[in-house]
């Protein structure tokens, strides 16, 4: 009980926030955003807590009065969410990433697997994604033999995982559909509000690219993963979308927004031209 409701959800909230930190720089978005994730629950989420302020919902319904945190629990997911935080902050400590580094955080992704098979995937997919775009910038140091040790690496895992578990799990008989709540406000909102940054506020590529490659990479993943199970391969949507999702990545989507938004300097510069309609958007941003 300890581990599962005290000690393992403690440091997660600490890891959460050291990674909305490093992103953001910023302490009070950064607690924000950690209590939030640390509060998800399937049951209770909190769009609905919002919508009863504005409905004739009762609030009380909404909120969780009865029922532990969803993050409480051992092994799962407490330490399962507490392994992807750390290895996660691992991949964005680091600009270029030496040799033995890439060799030791693969293993931690890979024993990622054994603790969480679902987590395991996303965490595998977005580190090889990182891993091959951080080669064609030439921010890693690897050559053919060590890519050879790598892939023997995970095709020896591949072994070890076909002992242990039936791929016909991999295969979802059951007709899956995703909710349009979740298309709207995990994925078209936030990469919406990214453009219209990019665009409106003269955000360079270049540093936005290289400062939230990240994020998008574990966008581009979930997203593949939730093709993959709708078409019958993968998993259960129920699980993909209740696990390192709901405590990690949805808030993680928001957050380069959050992060160009909360600059006094970028708004300063850019609502100069209050008459024009961008200056008028920008304008509309800030009181955002």
């Amino acid at each position: 009980l300890f581990f599962g409701y005290c000690f393992f959800p403690s440091l997660i909230s600490v890891l959460l926030f050291l990674i909305f930190r490093k992103i953001l720089a910023n302490n009070i978005w950064s607690l924000s955003l950690t209590f939030l994730s640390i509060s998800a629950s399937e049951n209770y989420p909190f769009h609905k807590f919002l919508l009863s302020f504005v409905s004739n919902m009762n609030t009380r319904e909404t909120i969780n009065i009865y029922e532990n945190f969803e993050i409480m629990g051992f092994p799962i997911p407490a330490f399962s969410i507490f392994f992807f935080c750390l290895v996660f902050y691992l991949t964005l400590k680091s600009i270029k990433f030496s040799r033995i580094k890439i060799y030791f955080i693969t293993s931690l992704w890979i024993v990622m697997f054994h603790i969480h098979p679902v987590d395991g995937f996303i965490g595998n997919l977005y580190w090889i994604g990182l891993i091959g775009i951080l080669f064609l910038q030439k921010k890693v140091d690897l050559n053919k033999s060590d890519f050879l040790i790598l892939f023997v690496i995970y095709l020896l895992n591949t072994f070890i995982l076909i002992s242990q578990l039936s791929f016909e799990t991999l295969i979802v008989n059951n007709s899956q559909t995703i909710s349009y709540y979740s298309i709207i406000f995990y994925f078209l909102v936030p990469l919406i509000l990214i453009f219209l940054c990019l665009f409106l506020l003269k955000i360079d590529f270049y540093e936005f690219s290289q400062k939230f490659l990240n994020i998008y990479l574990m966008m581009i993943v979930e997203i593949i993963l939730i093709v993959l199970s709708i078409n019958g391969i993968g998993f259960e949507l129920q699980m993909l979308e209740n696990r390192i999702t709901m405590f990690l990545l949805h808030f993680l989507y928001y957050v380069p927004i959050i992060y160009y938004l909360s600059k006094d300097e970028i708004f300063y510069i850019n609502s100069i031209n209050k008459s024009s309609i961008s200056g008028k958007v920008v304008i509309v941003f800030y009181y955002i």
